[in-house]
């Protein structure tokens, strides 16, 4: 009977001793397989993110490439503008042709620089006074020869309704309005920029009046240098409308347009957007402080910005504009 007593408490020590390792077997493999699935899972969402920001940035590099070549487009085109402007004075000097003549011929160049440029609202050519050798007042008030209410040589060729061409000489008041717009920048900047510092520029945003109609619109404007003299300034308008489509094609290719998209100017001004809580021709910080400044940072490192917020992905792309400062979509 001790015997048998002896023998079962063995069997049972067995028992309990293989249940134990059954038991911490189990538990390790329960372990190992949350440990794997947690792994699985976090490999598996981070791959997914990669993915997101690839697909997000291939597509918004594609609509940003759009930009980029309207900009460029109006930025070759004002400076071979310049250079012709520049060209016909030479020549009418050369040849002993008269004011009259060289201003009409002037005016056409501007009339041949919008008609290549079918995206574009409008052209401009506003030379300073007496720039072109001869007084201006002989020709106040005399359109087709370039001649605004003081006679200086000032046209703006733009696109109405239907896209008819028609001319506009631009006023000494218009030239001069150095009035602060909603953004604080003066309203002759679309002369006064290329004026100050003798360079391209790329303007901000804003509301003007072309062809009796106020629009949003962005100018690209170039300086005439006939060396070292300034002669005047160029400068394209592009409606904002048509940056708009882009944005909006953006936003409707991601994820079934669940997201947003927007275009900034290099001083945080909404160019153009779609699905976020900015405005067309405002600053961004009339609406979010915190993003202006956030925006403020990227636009001057100029280079592509990643950042999750949780599961939502916010991508920054740098918009270069050759010679300009660079703008952000």
């Amino acid at each position: 009977m001790r015997n048998f007593s002896i023998q079962w408490k063995i069997t049972l020590l067995s028992a309990i001793g293989l249940l134990s390792a059954v038991v911490l077997l189990i538990g390790l493999s329960v372990y190992a397989l949350q440990s794997t699935k947690g792994l699985v899972l976090e490999q598996t969402g981070k791959k997914i993110k990669e993915d997101a920001v690839q697909l997000v940035l291939g597509r918004g590099e594609a609509e940003v490439s759009h930009v980029t070549g309207y900009l460029h487009e109006a930025q070759i085109r004002t400076s071979i503008l310049a250079q012709s402007l520049i060209a016909q004075k030479a020549h009418a000097q050369e040849n002993y042709l008269g004011s009259g003549i060289l201003r009409r011929s002037l005016n056409t160049q501007v009339l041949q620089a919008i008609k290549s440029t079918p995206y574009a609202l409008g052209a401009y050519a506003v030379m300073l006074p007496a720039a072109l050798g001869h007084a201006d007042d002989t020709y106040a008030g005399q359109g087709d020869a370039g001649g605004n209410d003081s006679g200086r040589f000032s046209v703006y060729w733009s696109r109405n309704d239907k896209g008819e061409l028609t001319l506009e000489n631009l006023t000494e008041k218009q030239i001069n309005d150095t009035t602060p717009d909603v953004n604080g920048f003066p309203s002759n900047e679309w002369f006064a920029c290329s004026l100050r510092i003798h360079a391209p520029c790329l303007l901000n945003p804003y509301k003007d009046t072309s062809n009796q109609r106020e629009l949003l619109m962005v100018t690209v404007t170039q300086p005439i240098m006939d060396g070292d003299q300034m002669l005047g300034v160029v400068g394209m308008d592009i409606a904002l409308s048509s940056l708009q489509d882009v944005v909006k094609n953006l936003d409707n290719q991601l994820f079934s347009g669940h997201g947003g998209a927007a275009l900034i100017s290099s001083d945080g001004i909404t160019v153009s957007v779609s699905d976020m809580p900015f405005v067309s021709g405002e600053a961004v910080a009339k609406k979010d402080a915190k993003q202006a400044e956030q925006l403020k940072g990227w636009l001057k490192q100029a280079k592509v910005q990643v950042n999750w917020q949780g599961e939502k992905l916010q991508l920054f792309i740098p918009v270069e504009n050759e010679g300009l400062p660079a703008w952000g979509m």
